[in-house]
């Protein structure tokens, strides 16, 4: 009988990932077709490296208020790298480019949108005012 639960629990399970992956859309960015839309994902973008470092926070050197710290700052950087952070920004600013969205530059849509972001320790509030030059 739990054999069988068992069984039935991974299929469904099974069944619900591949619905989820087949429901994702391929493009990306490239397939929004708005600037607000972009926009969201943007910031989205920014929230999601926040809480990855601000979860990984014991691994970040004390001391973030102090002087620059190249330990630390390689740290955040293999953190945000992990998330395709980068390539997520290129394909965004690509699509941004291509609807004509304004402003042209999107650092502006995050300086436009700071109050959207939200952090709890205080590595994150170095992301957003130093790391992200915000």
């Amino acid at each position: 009988m739990i054999r069988r639960l068992v069984s039935s629990v991974v299929g469904c399970m099974t069944l619900c990932m591949a619905i989820g992956a087949c429901s994702e859309t391929v493009d990306g960015p490239a397939g929004v077709n708005s600037c607000g839309d972009l926009a969201d994902l943007y910031i989205a973008s920014y929230q999601d490296a926040i809480n990855a470092v601000e979860l990984a926070d014991p691994e970040i050197p004390d001391g973030v208020d102090g002087g620059e710290d190249q330990e630390r700052l390689d740290r955040i950087f293999h953190m945000v790298g992990g998330l395709d952070w980068v390539e997520l920004h290129d394909a965004i600013a690509v699509r941004w480019g291509e609807l004509g969205c304004e402003p042209s530059d999107l650092t502006e849509v995050v300086r436009g949108r700071l109050e959207n972001l939200s952090y709890e320790t205080p590595v994150g509030a170095y992301l957003v005012n130093d790391y992200f030059d915000l």
